[in-house]
């Protein structure tokens, strides 16, 4: 079954487009060697719209852009044009998987003793929105890269690409308000940046592209599941909240209110703010 949307704009920051456009090989390796800031000799396999499940007692998992390098390493790239919870536990589950199901698939015999074998997976969510506080209650060893824009521990990345202009790297920079607006001019001459521009040009005159994107199923199932989660969370914060005001109003403490309910201090003290 394949699902139909609406095309909303021709940005790089729409998931389909970004898709359909990072899958190129050399692009690519270029943009993933600027943000991690190493060589990448080749990238051997490249798969947009991704799914890995390693067995049916697995969960599945869908890669907006799926790479491995000449190594077996592997990188992951996401686009996140709406803000997510839980963005590090997410990529850590990718990384899990993707993981172990290159270990499940590696010839028994030559590499059951050989853990140098055992493969790495480097995951980037791009984001549009602010990502501070994905490593909020981790310090050591997250390296914060650039302050309101990139995020990083060693094998993930989190990058707010609507503050780009706080980047001194000109070619991220540059790479990043052409996500935000693809429709601005070029101001660098660089590979990626140039072959992404012509792309989202081919894409744009494409009839077919022009009127609708597809979505396979997998990814529909993962709207579905994000949407579902959504939800459940909003619902639970709005009783937090019911619940909190109502305690209030019943002469309770801070302090007991934030132990019945389980929430941090600084949320109780933002909702009795709102009654004020």
């Amino acid at each position: 079954m394949i699902g139909e949307v609406q095309k909303q704009s021709f940005n790089l920051t729409e998931d389909s487009l970004f898709r359909h456009c990072l899958v190129d090989g050399e692009i690519l390796r270029e943009i993933l060697e600027e943000l991690w800031q190493w060589s990448i000799e080749k990238l051997v396999e490249v798969h947009h719209d991704y799914n890995i499940e390693p067995s049916v007692d697995h969960r599945m998992i869908t890669c907006d852009i799926y790479a491995r390098d000449d190594r077996g390493d592997i990188y992951i790239l996401e686009m996140q044009n709406q803000s997510k919870k839980n963005l590090r536990k997410r990529s850590k589950c990718y990384q899990s998987i993707s993981m172990f199901d290159k270990c499940t698939i590696k010839e028994v015999k030559k590499e059951k003793r050989r853990y140098d074998s055992v493969v790495e997976c480097y995951v980037v969510f791009l984001c549009c929105f602010d990502v501070s506080k994905v490593f909020e209650r981790l310090r050591f060893p997250i390296v914060e890269e650039v302050p309101g824009v990139i995020y990083r521990g060693d094998s993930n990345m989190f990058v707010n690409i609507k503050n780009y202009r706080l980047l001194e790297n000109d070619r991220l920079r540059e790479l990043f308000r052409f996500m935000v607006d693809s429709s601005v001019e070029s101001l660098i001459d660089w590979m990626p940046s140039n072959e992404l521009r012509r792309k989202v040009a081919d894409a744009e005159r494409e009839e077919s592209m022009d009127q609708t994107w597809s979505i396979s199923e997998a990814r529909l199932l993962d709207k579905y599941y994000d949407g579902r989660d959504d939800g459940y969370e909003e619902g639970v914060d709005l009783t937090n909240r019911a619940v909190i005001k109502r305690m209030a109003d019943r002469g309770c403490s801070i302090e007991f209110i934030v132990d019945m309910v389980n929430v941090p201090v600084e949320q109780v003290k933002e909702v009795l703010l709102e009654g004020e």
